[in-house]
């Protein structure tokens, strides 16, 4: 990478061609296709490379769902909706036994937002609270359901989601609250791709107050979820009126039993402002880490 050209784009090409034989690694390919995103304009010809250096990914590792699930991470934090839709759908085909591969095709179905769409999530998050998991995914059922009524405020009639598979159940025999509201000032949400991974949320609020597993609930109001210890997440922050000031948001690859010495953990973070509001607004970092105990850098949100 340090013999690309940030200003001229053909040269960087040709670089990214010259030597991509030779490292044929997931990893590569990702780097090469942020490296276009953040220093070319997505004009037609950088969009058809990042997509030339994304394809290598799956054409490398079709089966492989850690993979996959990297990729799709990167497509929907770039708004290819379609193409993370293909990905997770073969997710979810390779790791049905995962609460994760549903919630994550979920969410991009509900991102796109047609009706069939919107339909498609609520079962698939459904089956979430629905399922008898294993128990290292515990608690995840709580995230599915926030998520579920969440989806709700995009559907125009909200009886006619009562036909969808697995929503109907939950209405009736769980008696869940269609229409009760469920806002917050800011929701932070990380998965990441590989199993039997610890990786660890955190948020640093203002007046200095830590919040993480080990201090999950703080003065200001922060709450942080149940600590994934062993694989996927999702880990979520929460607070329901923010004081203001500036909340600084890290991940931690806290220990990796699950990854391999070449293996890096891909992290997605989703940070919502106004969640479940008119005036809601959404962003997603995807970053990675390699060493046990790093600590990354995400965002800063200013309340």
């Amino acid at each position: 990478f340090k013999a690309l050209d940030p200003g001229d784009l053909d040269r960087s090409w040709q670089n990214f061609y010259a030597v991509q034989s030779q490292l044929e690694k997931p990893n590569f390919f990702v780097d090469f296709a942020d490296y276009l995103v953040r220093n070319f304009q997505l004009e037609v010809q950088v969009e058809e490379m990042v997509m030339r250096s994304l394809s290598n990914v799956s054409e490398l590792n079709y089966n492989d769902a850690v993979c996959l699930r990297m990729l799709g991470f990167k497509l929907n934090q770039w708004n290819y909706l379609d193409l993370a839709i293909k990905v997770f759908e073969i997710v979810l085909k390779l790791r049905p036994e995962e609460p994760q591969s549903f919630r994550d095709l979920a969410l991009v179905l509900g991102k796109r937002k047609t009706k069939s769409d919107l339909k498609r999530a609520l079962s698939l998050l459904s089956e979430i609270v629905l399922g008898d998991w294993d128990i290292r995914f515990e608690q995840i059922e709580v995230i599915a359901l926030m998520e579920i009524r969440r989806l709700l405020n995009d559907v125009d009639l909200v009886v006619d989601m009562l036909s969808v598979d697995k929503f109907e159940t939950l209405v009736s025999e769980l008696k869940f609250a269609m229409h009760t509201p469920l806002t917050v000032d800011m929701r932070v949400i990380m998965t990441w791709n590989l199993d039997v991974v610890d990786m660890e949320l955190h948020v640093y609020e203002p007046g200095g107050e830590h919040c993480y597993s080990f201090n999950n609930h703080t003065k200001n109001g922060g709450t942080m979820s149940m600590d994934m210890v062993r694989g996927y997440g999702p880990e979520e922050y929460l607070i329901r009126r923010a004081v203001p000031g500036t909340y600084e948001i890290k991940v931690k690859l806290f220990a990796s039993r699950g990854k391999t010495v070449n293996q890096d953990v891909t992290c997605q973070v989703k940070i919502w402002t106004n969640y479940g509001r008119p005036e809601e607004k959404e962003c997603c970092n995807v970053v990675r880490l390699s060493k046990d105990k790093e600590m990354v850098h995400v965002a800063n949100v200013v309340f």
